[in-house]
């Protein structure tokens, strides 16, 4: 447990360092894209490749577990979206659109660009080969399932046209970085071809920077946060606390009663105590939903989360 702990608190030294660094001037807000752009197109594939093709050999239960892990997260995206939506018609005093916007804020998981780090620096190579794939599951849900709850309630666009999912939606999770590397990688993998020891140490090298950079980039995000106007909006702390405390308590008691090996519980219930996504925003700003109000509980909740995130990670690596 004390090893745990001296992990986090490493993992939240670094945020401190991207904080400092933006009230300093040293980082400010413009740097961030470019940061973004460093981990997700270049440091996060070198992780994901090192992660999946860097697996000595392949358990003979290494499918089927990937399997599982996917159809089982998908039900729980689809499970906690209902619930999502449910709690943010309570929101009375929100207009349908913000309504659908918190909805997401609430089901959506940073269990990707903050999820990646922590899974590898706090409980290694295994739990982040497995953090890869749920964060499949996420993109699906994410791409898919959110963009129908951020239309929830309306049947027809600005033209008078009836709303349906276009086909480029449908595709695009398909088609990032990230997913390409993913499908690679796994084709690699179970086709047994071996990357040449040099070419992986150096991928295994630039991947290990993600860890500090996104870090330090979630860091400069909270440095540039309105604190004050954050905490007193109720229903974006409420939003929050759904994402950070309900949904993760609900995933622990659902894989506690599953017969599932307790590295894939670790896992599962990992990946719902993260903070709500950035690209919900992206999402929100391509349908031309109420962006403010996503990145206000994007920022909410993960500043909420450097209170909930070490407490959830050591009660699961306690119980799994």
């Amino acid at each position: 447990m004390q090893v745990i702990a001296s992990k986090v608190l490493v993992i939240f030294l670094y945020i401190a360092v991207g904080f400092v660094a933006n009230k300093l001037r040293v980082l400010e807000t413009d740097a961030v894209d470019h940061l973004i752009a460093l981990v997700l197109n270049i440091t996060t594939p070198c992780l994901l490749i090192y992660s999946i093709c860097g697996k000595s050999s392949i358990r003979a239960d290494t499918f089927s577990n990937t399997i599982i892990i996917i159809v089982l997260s998908i039900v729980m995206f689809i499970v906690f979206g209902t619930i999502s939506v449910k709690i943010s018609r309570l929101f009375s005093n929100k207009t349908n659109d913000q309504q659908n916007v918190l909805s997401v804020a609430m089901v959506t998981c940073n269990s990707g660009f903050m999820g990646f780090p922590i899974a590898r620096s706090v409980f290694g190579q295994v739990v982040l080969y497995y953090s890869v794939i749920q964060n499949i599951a996420c993109n699906l849900y994410l791409f898919i399932g959110c963009m129908i709850q951020l239309n929830l309630g309306e049947s027809k666009d600005s033209s008078g046209k009836s709303k349906t999912i276009s086909k480029e939606t449908i595709i695009k999770p398909f088609k990032n970085v990230v997913t390409i590397v993913y499908i690679c990688s796994f084709l690699a993998l179970f086709s047994g071809i071996k990357i040449p020891t040099p070419v992986m140490d150096s991928i295994s090298t630039i991947g290990d920077t993600t860890i500090p950079i996104s870090m330090i980039i979630i860091g400069i995000q909270l440095g540039d946060c309105n604190f004050r106007a954050l905490i007193t909006d109720k229903d974006l702390i409420l939003s929050s606390l759904v994402c950070l405390v309900l949904e993760p308590t609900l995933a622990v008691i659902t894989v506690w009663f599953l017969p599932l090996n307790n590295i894939l519980k670790l896992t599962i219930a990992l990946s719902f105590t993260y903070p709500s996504a950035v690209l919900g925003v992206a999402l929100a700003a391509g349908e031309h939903k109420d962006t403010k109000l996503m990145s206000e509980a994007v920022a909410m909740s993960t500043m909420l989360s450097m209170i909930t995130l070490p407490i959830w990670i050591m009660i699961i690596s306690h119980l799994f």
